[in-house]
């Protein structure tokens, strides 16, 4: 079975993927004169990468069979058909090859399986896109890809969280710190953020030490530490079970249960380094932050966005925002307005964005 092309603006186009052979046939039926048939056709592609076999001519359709290429790479199939009349037609085919194994490989994105989400927001969400703003157009999955990722980021930065789980590491870490996490397979997603400032008051009252992340929800803290004079000088560390967090807010607080007269003397050392006033970035926090399940905790942000990745691909299809049809005959008249905005739907995308950042993180206050 022949494989399919999109014509596009006259240009055929056609994928597959690395590892799959498939054949492709042209028809020059509509270029033929009467009795003419094909008696020749010769294939070509000038890097030589994809691997050509299976020619075959009848009448009046060409056929090749194409297998090998790299992934994410574009080829030319050129082919001349000779008939019995001495007149030549030729054709060419844009073929591009994509490979579902690497695709969107070492990204890391809330989706679960990446692949089948392109998958999915091509079948579910495009198809009716592209059959009326394009026909017989096609969009392969890079494209689609770094639109993808593209609103991952855009929603991401709505949120104002993480939409994975990521390390976050202080800005004075050492390199090896960020060598480690990359090395991991996949690669640890981490960012970076200066130390906290050191204040008097966290260990006054009742307090306890709070300290609010810069990063929510808090899933794990790693490490407390009080560095003096240098960066790498760790004062003072604090016990993994005086930590207690509030994941939702990301509220540090400490709670000693053990050696209890070690955390006010530190505290009295610091205020007393400091004059008793605040110390900026003596507090250094490894923790991690971020969502750690969208699909299963909050499946409406992926649907939020693949909106978002849609609204950008009709953008660039220069989808127009305002539809209207009039017709008249016989005195008659008749108008058809559709009063599509583009625009009031990424508007509403955006309200349904800050209603989940609500939930995530409970109703904004300001006070004046």
């Amino acid at each position: 079975m022949s494989e399919t092309f999109s014509n596009v603006m006259g240009q055929l186009l056609a994928q597959k993927g690395a590892a799959a052979t498939l054949n492709y046939t042209l028809d020059y039926t509509p270029d033929m004169g009467p009795g003419e048939a094909l008696t020749n056709s010769v294939w070509t592609e000038s890097t030589g990468t994809l691997v050509l076999s299976g020619n075959a001519f009848s009448n009046s359709q060409v056929t090749i069979v194409v297998s090998g290429g790299l992934a994410q790479t574009w080829y030319i199939l050129e082919n001349v058909a000779t008939g019995n009349t001495g007149l030549t037609h030729e054709s060419s085919i844009r073929l591009y090859v994509s490979d579902a194994a690497t695709l969107g490989a070492g990204i890391v994105t809330p989706f679960p399986n990446l692949p089948a989400a392109i998958a999915s927001l091509r079948r579910d969400r495009l198809y009716s896109i592209m059959t009326y703003y394009m026909p017989g157009g096609t969009l392969d999955d890079d494209y689609l890809l770094q639109k993808l990722v593209s609103a991952t980021s855009y929603v991401q930065h709505r949120l104002r969280c993480f939409l994975t789980p990521v390390e976050m590491l202080p800005n004075t870490a050492l390199a090896s710190e960020f060598a480690a996490f990359d090395a991991t397979i996949p690669p640890t997603p981490w960012a970076t953020e200066p130390p906290y400032d050191y204040d008097p008051a966290m260990f006054i009252g009742n307090t306890w030490g709070r300290t609010e992340t810069r990063q929510r929800p808090l899933n794990v803290v790693h490490s407390m530490s009080f560095v003096y004079p240098a960066p790498t000088s760790t004062l003072f560390t604090i016990p993994q079970d005086w930590i207690r967090i509030d994941s939702k807010y990301g509220v540090i607080n400490l709670l000693p249960i053990q050696d209890s007269m070690m955390l006010p003397l530190n505290a009295y050392l610091l205020s007393a380094l400091g004059g008793g006033r605040l110390i900026p970035e003596f507090l250094q926090i490894r923790y991690q932050a971020g969502l750690t399940n969208c699909a299963r905790q909050y499946p409406e942000i992926l649907d939020c966005i693949k909106r978002s990745a849609i609204f950008s691909i009709m953008e660039d299809l220069f989808v127009p925002s305002n539809l209207s049809q009039s017709t008249s005959a016989d005195g008659l008249s008749q108008s058809v307005s559709m009063g599509f905005k583009l625009e009031d739907y990424t508007k509403t995308l955006d309200e349904k964005i800050d209603k989940i950042k609500q939930s995530l993180f409970g109703i904004p206050m300001w006070s004046v």
